[in-house]
C-alpha cells in the first residue's frame, strides 16, 4: 500500500491541551498513508485552543467550536472537514503505536469496502502499560473507507457516551464487512477524567442502543 493513499484523522478535544501534542505526534509519525489531522476543540476553557493553534500547519487543521457541544458534535464537525480516502478517530488523550496505519492497511483486500480494526492496550497515565487488551470493535481502534463513513452518516448527537458504538452498529447493520488484526493499534490512556469512566455511571445510552439494534446485529463485540 503506497503513501498515495490519504487518511484524515479527527481528534475531538475538550480541555485536553496537556495531552494534545503527544496525540498529534503519534498520528503524524505514521507511515503508509499521507495523513492529515483535524483537531476539533469543543470550546475548551484550558489552554487547549492555544496548544491546538501551535500545532496547526499544512498537515493539521484546527476547528474551534464557540459553544461546548459534546464529542458527537465535534466528531461530526471533523467529518465534514474530511476529504481523504480513509477516516479514523482518535481521542485527544490517547496515542497511536508507530506502525498503526501500516498494520491496518495490510488488511485491505479487493475493492469491497470494509471496516479495519485492531486491538487496544490500556495504560495508566504516568505509570506505563497495563496488561489489559480490549478485543472488541472500538471506533478509536478502527479505520474506515471514507465512502463507507459517508454511507453510515454522522454520529447521533443525542447520545452522550455511546454514539461511537451506535455508529459501528449502524455500519454492521448495513452489511459492511469487518477485517481485524491481532496487533495493537491504539494505546488508551486511563485517567480520572476518561469519558468511559463517566459512562459507567449512566447506562441510558447503552440501553438505547440495545433497543435500537437488538436482533439486527451482534452487539457483544461492540461492548467488549
Amino acid at each position: 500500500m503506497s503513501e498515495a493513499v490519504t487518511l484524515d484523522v479527527v481528534i475531538p478535544s475538550r480541555n485536553y491541551g496537556r495531552y494534545l501534542p503527544e496525540a498529534v505526534r503519534s498520528v503524524l509519525q505514521q507511515h503508509g498513508a499521507r495523513t492529515r489531522v483535524v483537531i476539533v476543540d469543543d470550546a475548551s476553557i484550558d489552554d487547549s485552543p492555544r496548544v491546538a493553534m501551535s500545532l496547526a500547519d499544512d498537515r493539521v487543521l484546527v476547528i474551534r467550536l464557540e459553544e461546548h457541544s459534546g464529542i458527537s458534535v465535534a466528531r461530526n464537525v471533523g467529518m465534514r472537514a474530511c476529504r481523504s480516502d480513509w477516516i479514523a478517530f482518535l481521542d485527544a488523550d490517547d496515542l497511536w503505536p508507530t506502525d498503526r496505519t501500516q498494520q491496518l492497511l495490510q488488511l485491505v483486500e479487493g475493492s469491497e469496502p470494509a471496516m479495519l480494526f485492531g486491538q487496544a492496550t490500556e495504560f495508566v497515565d504516568g505509570t506505563g502499560q497495563l496488561p489489559i487488551r480490549r478485543t472488541g470493535l472500538s471506533l478509536q481502534a478502527g479505520m474506515f473507507p471514507m465512502a463507507l463513513a459517508r454511507s453510515v452518516g454522522y454520529f447521533d448527537e443525542s447520545l452522550v457516551y455511546a454514539a461511537n458504538v451506535d455508529w459501528i452498529a449502524r455500519a454492521l447493520g448495513m452489511g459492511f464487512r469487518v477485517q481485524k488484526t491481532d496487533g495493537t493499534v491504539l494505546n488508551r490512556r486511563v485517567h480520572g477524567a476518561n469519558m468511559s469512566s463517566q459512562a459507567g455511571e449512566d447506562r441510558s445510552d447503552f440501553l438505547t442502543i440495545v433497543r435500537r439494534h437488538r436482533g439486527k446485529v451482534d452487539l457483544a463485540p461492540l461492548m467488549a
